[in-house]
């Protein structure tokens, strides 16, 4: 008998503070305040197109979707 293999289908997106390093070397707080407001938007929409957020990598964020048209509503959002 075939060994079985779970498959699933995802849209990944990631999604960048841009400038969040020249923002980090000219004022930390600054800087710090700008992350925690973009990670709590995108957050928001990333749950309003029923993804998933996988990891958080400095200025960074990786989400998944079970659908391209999510994930690409998401990101136009």
């Amino acid at each position: 008998m075939a060994e079985s293999t779970r498959k699933k289908l995802a849209a990944i997106m990631f999604t960048r503070l841009v400038e969040y390093e020249k923002y980090l070397k000219d004022d930390k707080k600054l800087a710090l305040d700008l992350l925690k407001e973009h990670e709590n938007i995108i957050s928001k929409d990333i749950d309003n197109f029923s993804g998933n957020i996988i990891k958080f990598m400095d200025d960074t964020m990786f989400a998944e979707f079970q659908s391209a048209t999510d994930a690409v509503r998401c990101a136009i959002s």
